[in-house]
């Protein structure tokens, strides 16, 4: 993972830290909140070169094309992201 995993990892960790204390979800999802944060980064990294709307917009589509996925669960990642 190297470098630029560790700092993905501290990120995350900075960012489940801040729901946790700002209270900003219910605890039972704050673990969904991060994971969506984890692979939007990620998706960020390999689609280098956009805006910040524009890789949340190209994100959100291929969120929406999984087999399965429900309406609630593109807002929650609008919602953490």
């Amino acid at each position: 993972m190297g470098d630029s995993g560790n700092r993905l990892e501290t990120v995350l960790s900075e960012f489940a830290k801040f729901l946790r204390e700002k209270d900003l979800a219910l605890a039972k999802h704050q673990p969904f909140l991060v994971r969506w944060v984890r692979e939007f980064l990620l998706f960020a990294r390999a689609h280098d070169g956009y805006t910040f709307e524009q890789t949340l917009d190209l994100f959100l589509v291929e969120v929406g094309g999984r087999v399965g996925t429900e309406p609630w669960q593109i807002q929650q990642a609008t919602d953490a992201v």
